[in-house]
């Protein structure tokens, strides 16, 4: 669902359907560990890249795109919220300079890989309301 929401919005079709394979990033050890590894290999792509960063029980994820060229961009798509996430995400985004956009939330967050992750994080406490030591998975597309 998540591949299918970025190639809606970047017009990446022909990147995530032309048979790339995903992998996952493993260790460091700390979510934010993870999720900047994940990160930074984004930035390091030549061509457009993506990062979803999930919580596997409930579902609930976050995603980047970006590349050697293009900053990270962090979509946190609206199909993926409840209507009260909806209003904390609101708050949350607003507060950090977001945008609000048909398809969900929008925030650029330049190339500060960790910063970025920090961020991510603050997704799954503030809007999801999970816990701060929750297990995230990071992966990257190739």
């Amino acid at each position: 669902m998540a591949k299918t929401v970025l190639a809606a919005l970047f017009g990446w079709t022909t990147i995530l359907f032309g048979g790339c394979a995903e992998r996952s990033v493993s260790p460091p050890a700390t979510p934010e560990g993870r999720i900047t590894t994940a990160l930074q290999e984004v930035l390091s792509r030549n061509d457009a890249a993506f990062a979803i960063i999930e919580h596997s029980q409930s579902g609930k994820f976050v995603q980047f795109a970006g590349s050697k060229r293009e900053p990270l961009l962090l979509d946190l798509p609206a199909e993926a919220l409840t209507p009260e996430e909806w209003e904390r995400a609101e708050r949350l985004f607003s507060s950090l300079g977001g945008t609000r956009t048909e398809s969900g939330f929008q925030l650029e967050t330049g190339r500060d890989a960790g910063g970025a992750a920090r961020i991510a994080l603050r997704v799954f406490r503030e809007v999801y309301l999970l816990p701060e030591d929750v297990e995230l998975s990071a992966n990257v597309d190739s």
